[in-house]
């Protein structure tokens, strides 16, 4: 399964624009009330990411939930190569609802 699609890559890439933008000019870019793009997970196993934002490298921004939540930067290019077993690999959630970061920090913890 192609994980980040050109429709998700071009959301990503936005997003990436916005959060430089308010970095270059030191405005507040407060993420907990933003909705990750796409939901990627770990088929057999521990391991989802919500992904905001994604820069040219293909290193995507988002929260994490593996054994701990946190947030940070995850390579989409390593992802697309995981292979977690059984034949599968990572998959995107095709049926995700977004919901705000806060709201995931809240239910994944």
């Amino acid at each position: 399964m192609k994980l980040i699609t050109k429709k998700i890559e071009r959301k990503l890439k936005a997003n990436h624009a916005m959060m430089e933008e308010a970095d270059e000019k030191n405005i507040d870019f407060p993420i907990a009330d933003r909705h990750p793009v796409v939901k990627l997970f770990n088929p057999v196993g521990a391991g989802t990411w919500f992904l905001f934002s994604m820069n040219e490298a293909g290193h995507a921004f988002g929260y994490a939930k593996i054994s701990d939540g946190e947030f940070g930067w995850v390579d989409t290019n390593v992802l697309q190569k995981v292979d977690v077993g059984f034949g599968l690999g990572i998959e995107r959630d095709l049926h995700y609802t977004p919901l705000t970061f806060k709201e995931i920090a809240e239910m994944w913890g």
